[in-house]
């Protein structure tokens, strides 16, 4: 965390306002992902390598989970197109990356409910008792002393150690 020579900026923009820099590298990444080709949304179809009779079985309940996951595996397909689009533009490669970040259940920060605990406590001895307090302060005082944070960014001030 200490020798690095990332920059990450993370902007939002309220209106009309396509001047900045970074509101012209989104339009750029645009332009790379709207290239008139088509991305197939679902590409896990319904009931795809089911029976009819498995799929006749089914709760509601049953279904709407089926559905939800179904969904999320469409959308990391999709995701996963985004990406190559835009790491394969002819421009845009010289000038970023694209990332696809980790599935909720592989990441390596993955007690979010811990975190909220954290973030929630009113006194110190009660932030303290919670489960990966250390590591946590440890993180949010990174971020104190290495980033800038405006209103409406985010950004690593490089070389700040």
């Amino acid at each position: 965390m200490y020798d690095s020579d990332y920059r990450i900026r993370v902007h939002r923009s309220r209106g009309n306002s396509g001047q900045g820099e970074a509101e012209r590298t989104n339009l750029a990444i645009a332009d790379s992902v709207v290239d008139g080709a088509t991305i197939e949304w679902e590409t896990i179809k319904k009931f795809e390598g089911m029976t009819d009779e498995q799929a006749s079985k089914m709760s509601v309940k049953e279904f709407e989970e089926y559905e939800k996951q179904r969904m999320s595996k469409n959308a990391w397909i999709v995701a996963n197109a985004l990406v190559k689009r835009i790491d394969g533009a002819p421009v845009l490669s010289e000038y970023i990356n694209c990332k696809l970040s980790a599935k909720p259940n592989e990441m390596f920060f993955f007690n979010k409910e811990y975190l909220v605990e954290y973030q929630h406590a009113t006194a110190e001895v009660k932030k303290m008792k919670v489960p990966g307090s250390e590591y946590m302060e440890k993180v949010l005082k990174f971020f104190e002393q290495h980033y800038k944070v405006g209103e409406l960014f985010m950004e690593y001030v490089k070389h700040a150690c």
